[in-house]
């Protein structure tokens, strides 16, 4: 995965200007990646609590 985001900013000066393959990081197979992401929004002590409208 990180050679395709090297390859896909080789080919684009925007997608190189975001210098994906030094920020992103990538899990194993396998991973809970929901449940990892939703622990790391939960523990922004900054984030805005969510208000539904219904």
């Amino acid at each position: 995965m990180v050679t395709e985001l090297e390859a896909s900013a080789a080919a684009s000066p925007f997608l190189r200007s975001l210098r994906l393959p030094e920020r992103v990081d990538l899990l194993p197979p396998g991973s809970p990646a929901a449940a990892l992401g939703a622990a790391i929004v939960g523990a922004d002590t900054n984030a805005q609590e969510a208000v539904v409208h219904g």
